[in-house]
């Protein structure tokens, strides 16, 4: 372990579910950004992101994460911090891959309420409603929270 090289994914070992849930815990994001777009009832775009930062000496654990979801991609975070993240931002892999796993295994801090205001938001616009007025309404007091 001493000579590990922590840019790389461990081999023949695989993330557990609560230590995912660790990860999102300390260096995590349940992100919402609304935008306005000029296009559409609202004229605002609705987007979602769960990621996860590492500075880029350890990004190994982050493609870990990346194969322990089979989805998304790890990607530069803020390049004056050397920082990358794993990121995830199709709401069908959040629906199917993402909701699922905080669902069964939650955040220990106060970052579960964030998920779930979070949680709220994915549910709303996978039913569409987030391309009406009174949708985005609720997403806009969801998000703000």
């Amino acid at each position: 372990m001493l000579n590990r090289d922590f840019t790389k994914p461990r081999i023949n070992e695989k993330l557990q579910p609560w230590q995912v849930t660790g990860l999102a815990d300390g260096e995590g994001a349940f992100i919402c950004t609304i935008t306005k777009s000029g296009r559409g009832l609202t004229g605002k775009t609705v987007k979602l992101e769960f990621k996860v930062t590492q500075k880029a000496h350890s990004e190994g654990i982050l493609h870990e994460l990346q194969e322990y979801f089979g989805c998304g991609s790890v990607v530069i975070d803020n390049r004056e911090t050397e920082t990358k993240k794993y990121r995830v931002s199709s709401l069908s892999f959040i629906l199917e891959k993402i909701i699922p796993h905080f669902d069964s295994y939650p955040c220990l801090t106060s970052k579960y309420l964030n998920y779930r205001d979070w949680k709220q938001i994915a549910l709303i616009m996978e039913k569409k409603e987030h391309l009406t007025i009174k949708g985005i309404e609720e997403i806009t007091r969801l998000a703000s929270k």
